[in-house]
């Protein structure tokens, strides 16, 4: 692996790590047992191998960082105690330091690492002292420095870098599952248009038995094109749980500065969504996060002489429901008091008093989606400059959805807001059902013909046509929407297929395909399910995207999907499996491996490696020690209680190079030990050499 790539490999890594560690030290606060426990074992791990990985490729500054907080949770995992909240306002400053460091190398600038250690000054921990190599470390090339570790880059490379998406194994294979797939169903339609070709001038009959099965090949290739098309789409899906840092460190970080003390919570963190909706989510969220805290929670003295808590709660709440997105946002704090928002409103000129004399206390509430109000007395850095609820809703509205908000006085305010669960451009086929226009899907129209009257036949009281010489149910789409009778004397056949099943949909007209951004239904119409959502034409009509699989309901069986099972061939070279919980090592390691002629597996720790090894047999393992489900010791002593794995190489590449360490997994069956501080190609490669001669 090149020197760019690795140092992308250690990037993704490092931002990942950076963002579960913040998770794991805010979870323990006010936790206890065996989630805390876990939380702080997890977040040890995963500083430890920031360590690992950032020497890897010479970034010093990082690692050092690293190495006195790792050196701090050791002490509270052998105390098995958890931190307090000063010791997590400090550990978190320094996984902030992570991140800031490697901006600021990517960058090509100077990083001074000591106001991001200043915590554990203040708790009697040692920092970092910005001597002569620590901020060297981190200028681009060319400048002095030190000198950066063996095949990792020189310089800085282009700011401009690739966005990632964190993909589940399970679902990479299944994509490539599906293409391969697509080939060979491909390659059979590819033979067989060219023996239909070959017929042309022979016999019809030769001609009309070829037909019938192009046409079922082509709708199979059609159904794993679909399942492709699904795999794909659940690629970008995301939990929520993405946001819940960002959204906590904002309430936890501001309370201190308004003199405030408050719980946070969010529920319903394993929703999945589109990674896009996430990314557009997180600026209205926080501004919603802000301004429970800061226009909503009291201060202590305030909440006690109300008869509350000294410490208030915002709360997020999530829920997945049909195709869209619920987020709630509410507080415990001192509400909106509907008419202070009128009198302000009045007072900033948005509107006049004869204006809202009229008004609800609903309809005055809605004033703080004003552009430029703001009920603060002073401007500051949180609030007061008319930058808040107004973004929030053209946000979600710019996302398909709305949001509406209400408020107790005295009890809290409530947000909640509706999104789509994925941002998708629809490809669709317009239609027109009389006076009304709708839209299908492209990826489930099978074929579009046209229909005039006497056409089709009558067979158990169904009219029924043929396409491809298939019957099909003939049904008008506009009774099915409401929209009268539907056309009487000609019009135009739209075949759909889903869930297995075909339909023709007799409509007046297609108009042609457009492709548009769909957005949920409105939500007095969210429960037809025949309904998925709808587009707004550059005319400003709008059209109902319609749900294939409801319209089919009662279709003819189509041919059933093609599972071909998948059988690797054994490679013709030495197979190596590497096993280590950080990408950035695992990457290192392969690169060495690959460019020696060696094939290469990777697991993620213990569990994943022998998993992969029932699968895959390999010729030699390399493992880390420390990884999460499964250690690397519990995995060598299960590898030698197999009898067909008791001959297996196995290397321990680990960053201790503790004598007990060393006689554990020498005690349990492993060939060798190497050292990842003093880790050198030549030695590896001469290692496995050793081991797999014959």
């Amino acid at each position: 692996m090149t020197g760019p790539d690795l140092l992308r490999t250690y990037e993704e890594e490092l931002r990942k790590s950076a963002q579960t560690i913040q998770a794991c030290l805010l979870a323990m606060e006010g936790a206890a047992g065996p989630e805390a426990t876990r939380s702080l074992h997890e977040a040890y791990r995963l500083t430890h191998s920031v360590k690992g990985a950032s020497r890897v490729v010479g970034l010093a500054t990082i690692e050092e960082m690293a190495h006195a907080l790792e050196d701090r949770l050791q002490v509270l995992v052998r105390e098995e105690g958890v931190p307090g909240a000063r010791e997590t306002t400090a550990f978190l400053q320094v996984v902030d330091g992570f991140v800031a460091a490697l901006d600021a190398f990517l960058q090509g600038a100077d990083f001074d690492p000591v106001p991001y250690m200043e915590g554990f000054r203040s708790l009697g921990q040692a920092g970092i002292e910005p001597g002569p190599d620590s901020r060297g470390l981190l200028r681009p090339a060319g400048e002095k420095g030190a000198e950066p570790a063996a095949g990792t880059p020189n310089a800085a490379p282009d700011t401009k870098r690739d966005e990632f998406l964190r993909i589940p194994a399970g679902r990479v294979d299944e994509l490539f599952r599906r293409v391969e797939e697509a080939f060979l169903i491909e390659a059979r339609v590819s033979a067989l248009v060219l023996r239909l070709e070959q017929q042309t001038g022979q016999a019809a009959g030769e001609g009309q038995k070829i037909a019938p099965e192009l046409r079922r090949e082509a709708i199979r290739l059609h159904q794993v094109l679909l399942h492709f098309h699904e795999v794909v789409r659940l690629m970008r899906m995301e939990p929520l749980e993405r946001l819940r840092v960002p959204l906590q460190r904002a309430a936890r970080d501001l309370a201190p500065h308004l003199g405030k003390e408050l719980r946070f919570e969010m529920h319903g963190r394993r929703e999945m969504v589109d990674a896009a909706i996430l990314d557009a989510l997180q600026e209205p969220l926080l501004h919603l996060v802000r301004n429970a805290v800061d226009h909503g929670i009291e201060t202590p003295a305030e909440r006690e002489a109300a008869g509350k808590p000294r410490d208030g709660l915002v709360e997020v709440s999530a829920a997945v429901k049909g195709g869209t997105l619920e987020v709630v946002v509410t507080d415990d704090g001192r509400g909106i008091v509907p008419e202070t928002v009128r009198d302000t409103a009045v007072a900033q000129g948005l509107v006049t008093a004869d204006q809202v004399a009229a008004w609800t206390p609903a309809q005055w509430i809605e004033l703080l989606f004003r552009s430029g109000f703001s009920t603060a007395r002073e401007v500051s850095s949180i609030s007061g400059r008319g930058m808040g609820l107004d973004i929030v809703r053209d946000r979600l509205r710019g996302l398909g959805g709305d949001g509406h908000l209400s408020s107790t006085p005295g009890q809290g305010t409530r947000f909640e807001l509706r999104v789509p669960i994925r941002l998708l451009t629809a490809r669709t086929l317009l239609v027109r059902c009389g006076d009304f226009r709708a839209g299908l899907p492209i990826a489930d129209v099978s074929g579009v013909f046209a229909f005039k009257r006497g056409d089709g036949e009558l067979a158990g009281g169904r009219h029924l046509v043929r396409w491809n010489g298939l019957p099909l149910t003939l049904e008008p789409l506009a009774p099915r929407l409401g929209w009268g009778h539907g056309p009487r004397d000609h019009g135009h056949v739209v075949v759909v297929s889903a869930q297995g099943g075909m339909k023709a949909l007799l409509v007046d007209e297609v108009l042609g395909e457009i492709e548009q951004p769909a957005v949920p239904p409105p939500s007095n119409l969210a429960e037809l399910a025949v309904l998925s959502g709808v587009i707004v034409l550059g005319d400003g009509d709008i059209v109902p995207l319609l749900e294939a699989r409801e319209l089919v309901r009662a279709g003819e069986a189509a041919p059933a999907d093609l599972r071909p099972a998948a059988v690797e061939p054994r490679s013709e070279r030495q197979r190596i499996l590497i096993v280590d919980d950080s990408p950035t090592v695992r990457a290192l390691h392969r690169s060495v491996l690959q460019a020696a002629g060696y094939e290469v597996l990777v697991s993620e720790d213990g569990a994943d490696a022998l998993a992969t090894l029932d699968r895959h047999p390999a010729d030699l393992v390399m493992t880390d020690i420390q990884m999460p489900r499964m250690d690397g010791l519990t995995l060598i002593r299960k590898i030698r209680e197999r009898a067909a794995w008791r001959r297996l190489p196995i290397i321990v590449v680990s960053q201790y190079g503790r004598q007990d360490d060393l006689q554990k997994a020498a005690s349990l069956g492993a060939d060798r030990y190497i050292v990842k501080s003093a880790f050198k190609p030549e030695q590896l490669l001469d290692v496995v050499a050793e081991l797999l001669e014959p």
